[in-house]
């Protein structure tokens, strides 16, 4: 399964280093982004995939965490020492570009990583792979978040956006339309769940205090009193 960040190296002469790096802010799929970008992928060597990732997404925000991965067993012939420590530079200068710090009043399109600290007034649809000890008056649209965790707190999702992970003790007021959150761990709480808002799972001491209308939890694994 790919991983955040991914993206494909392709050589190319006339570029700085004597490469491009194509990548996208909608996938971290490989075969998505060989098909985004007409790569003829026959099996031959013809470019390199790889992933830029932190050991884990509650670092998400530490770019000189990061690690380069070859995301197969062998690479071009091209593909040496010097590009690939080229690479890893240029991927951590572009992870740069993604984090918000700070306040902002409204993030929409592309995507992000909200490091601790930061006041976001609204994430509309837009991708955000992690959110840390920071603030999220509300999440709407098609807004998609990775992984919240540590000690955040959104105060709404609804429509149809989706976080994949709320640990740790982080917090969310209310979940409600066709919002969707696949795991809720740690001591994670959400306050309500309402319309046809959808939680995957539950378990550890996270908490749901409410849920009204045809809202679901697929799964509840935590133990019973």
């Amino acid at each position: 399964m790919c991983q955040f960040k991914s993206a494909i190296v392709v050589k190319d002469a006339k570029q700085n280093g004597g490469f491009r790096l194509l990548l996208s802010p909608w996938t971290d799929s490989h075969s998505d982004l060989i098909a985004l970008h007409s790569l003829r992928d026959d099996g031959k060597l013809r470019f390199a995939r790889i992933e830029y990732s932190p050991p884990d997404m509650s670092a998400a925000h530490r770019p000189e965490t990061y690690k380069l991965k070859i995301d197969e067993g062998r690479t071009p012939e091209w593909f040496d020492g010097d590009m690939k420590e080229a690479v890893a530079k240029k991927m951590q200068a572009h992870i740069k570009t993604l984090i918000v710090t700070g306040e902002v009043a409204l993030l929409m399109g592309g995507q992000f990583i909200i490091a601790p600290g930061a006041k976001i007034g609204a994430v509309k649809n837009a991708l955000v792979a992690s959110v840390l000890d920071a603030s999220i008056d509300s999440v709407y649209g098609s807004a998609h978040i990775g992984s919240v965790s540590g000690s955040a707190r959104i105060g709404s999702v609804s429509d149809s956006a989706r976080i994949d992970s709320v640990y740790g003790s982080a917090s969310i007021g209310y979940v409600s339309g066709s919002a969707r959150i696949d795991s809720v761990y740690g001591s994670a709480s959400i306050g309500y769940v309402s319309g046809s808002a959808r939680i995957g799972s539950v378990s550890d001491s996270a908490r749901i205090d409410s849920v009204y209308g045809s809202a679901s939890i697929v799964k509840d694994a935590r133990a019973k009193k």
